[in-house]
């Protein structure tokens, strides 16, 4: 039996299997809020993930009164998501590493 740390490094899915998972999501909208809330992710670790181009935003209204500010892409968070699950969700931790940016952050 082969264990060895090169092989419980490898991925457990490529980018583009994680990817095939959640694209039927691709161009949903859902508010900051309900994102982190739908997919447990905490919403100050969604702002640097927005800057980076990890999630697109589809959608923004900031500066004007109650209500949605912004929409993001519901697959790029569904994304990150299953990032999280596989890499195991582990305060201060980075999720988005070189080897699991998403599709559309490789360009």
């Amino acid at each position: 039996m082969k264990n060895t740390d090169e092989e419980s490094s490898k991925p457990k899915a490529t980018p583009g299997e994680i990817w095939e998972r959640v694209a039927h999501l691709n161009g949903e909208g859902i508010g900051l809020e309900r994102a982190c809330e739908k997919y447990d992710l905490n919403v100050s670790s969604m702002y640097p993930w927005i800057e980076k181009g990890y999630v697109r935003v589809l959608k923004d209204r900031r500066g004007g009164g109650r209500g949605i500010k912004r929409l993001l892409n519901e697959a790029d968070v569904a994304y990150i998501a299953e990032v999280a699950d596989i890499r195991g969700r582990v305060r201060g931790r980075d999720i988005i590493t070189d080897e699991y940016l998403p599709p559309h952050a490789c360009s």
